[in-house]
């Protein structure tokens, strides 16, 4: 440490040196909206200011003990770090199709659609219930789930901001290990064969545990390896 902190400190004492930490404080306070207004000088003035109270800190470390403070500082680091992580859980990915948006991933929740292409309303009307659940259990579990609600509103407002009147999804391979298909509604299926990869329309059947193929034959889901809906049909203008 500096000798001329450790002289500083020794001389002046607890009480005069932690009044003058609130009184750098309180200047730094002023300087900073200063800068807010764009008031010349403003800027020197914050550094100056952020260089008297790291002065005063480390006289106050010295003065109550720098090893608890030291702790102390882990502690709240460690807290902090883990509240990035809950933000940064929350991701998005934006799919485009010819210069416009067409789906959205979102990753961090929990919920079937986690790791597939869905639309932008469903996302916001999904991240939006999620929101409002957030609340209860006590101010521990609030500050516990104060990095998911930032995160969580950074995904709306990100997810808002996208310029596209009616973001369609698009479709991608679903493990069978995931989820299955609606019983009944078909769907493109695929499977490995010694010959080669095969895709085919399918059905799942009333058990869960065939596929119909177009009527002619059934497959387990034990040697399906993954489904996709099928996409949407061509509108009049897409058949021209």
């Amino acid at each position: 440490m500096d000798e001329r902190i450790k002289k500083i400190a020794d001389y002046y004492g607890y009480e005069s040196q932690m009044d003058m930490l609130c009184e750098e404080c309180g200047e730094f306070v002023q300087a900073r909206n200063k800068l807010r207004r764009n008031v010349d000088g403003a800027y020197q003035n914050c550094l100056e200011e952020i260089a008297d109270i790291a002065i005063m800190v480390e006289q106050m470390k010295l003065i109550c003990g720098a090893d608890r403070i030291e702790q102390i500082m882990n502690k709240k680091l460690d807290r902090q770090i883990q509240r990035i992580k809950d933000e940064s859980e929350f991701e998005t990915d934006v799919i485009y199709q010819d210069d416009k948006v067409r789906a959205i991933k979102v990753t961090g929740w929990e919920n079937d659609k986690k790791d597939e292409y869905i639309s932008k309303h469903e996302v916001i009307d999904y991240l939006n219930g999620y929101l409002d659940s957030l609340g209860g259990g006590g101010a521990e579990a609030l500050m516990f789930e104060r990095g998911q609600r930032r995160a969580l509103i950074n995904a709306i407002h990100n997810i808002s901001a996208i310029k596209a009147a009616d973001v369609q999804p698009v479709n991608q391979w679903i493990s069978i290990k995931d989820r299955l298909p609606e019983i009944g509604k078909s769907v493109l299926i695929y499977y490995p064969k010694w010959d080669g990869d095969e895709i085919q329309v399918a059905k799942l059947e009333g058990d869960g545990m065939m596929f119909d193929i177009c009527g002619e034959f059934n497959i387990g889901t034990g040697v399906v390896t993954h489904w996709m809906p099928l996409p949407e049909p061509p509108k009049d203008g897409d058949a021209e």
